[in-house]
């Protein structure tokens, strides 16, 4: 799975924290929780967190009830 990283991510000076709030607010609001209670201090570790969080939730063999 490839990550896509929105350009306002990219801006320069942004402090780490808003980066990952944001990076936070676009994601589905139940990997989002997840990645909030892990309290990432950098965006790759948020990223890490909300794609394993994705991969456990949605991923491949998860049942559907």
């Amino acid at each position: 799975m490839q990550q896509v990283i929105e350009p306002i991510l990219q801006l320069p000076g942004m402090q780490e924290g808003m980066r990952i709030h944001y990076y936070c607010a676009g994601l589905k609001h139940d990997i989002a929780v997840q990645v909030r209670m892990q309290q990432p201090h950098t965006l790759d570790a948020a990223i890490s967190a909300a794609m394993a969080a994705d991969n456990i939730l949605f991923g491949a063999g998860t049942a559907a009830f």
